[in-house]
């Protein structure tokens, strides 16, 4: 026995046994899709990547921050594929107002990517500084 051994007492790994397969190098493929299935039947709130590439799309993104999913939208297709500037404004106009409408909050995360969350999570706009 270490020192750090005794310092810290020293765990045993548990023994395999007919009831419990080994762990190192096997895995119990039953055991493993259940624990994932449980683990997904807990998960409520998604964060969705989407490509933002119609107005048709601002409609499930409203759907998606009711459900209180936080969504990251790629914009690059529509600001770089021969969109008007007017068009762009129009659509970015009315996700805007879908987002309020659900008083949810949007940001620019890059020249290409929004974030929008729901109504009950709020961004900290100045780094290192955090609500109270």
């Amino acid at each position: 026995m270490g020192f750090f051994d005794w310092l810290f007492g020293k765990k045993e790994e548990p023994k395999a046994t007919a009831q419990q397969p080994a762990t190192t190098g096997n895995v119990n493929l039953s055991e493993a899709m259940t624990t994932a299935t449980k683990e997904e039947e807990t998960i409520k709130r998604y964060v969705k990547v989407t490509d933002l590439n119609s107005i048709d799309k601002i409609d499930k993104i409203r759907r998606d921050l009711l459900a209180g999913n936080v969504i990251v939208a790629n914009v690059k297709e529509i600001s770089k594929s021969g969109t008007d500037e007017p068009t762009l404004q129009i659509i970015l106009k009315e996700l805007k107002n879908k987002v309020d409408e659900v008083h949810g909050e949007i940001a620019r995360l890059s020249e290409e990517r929004l974030i929008l969350i729901p109504s009950d999570m709020r961004f900290v706009r100045v780094a290192g500084k955090e609500e109270e």
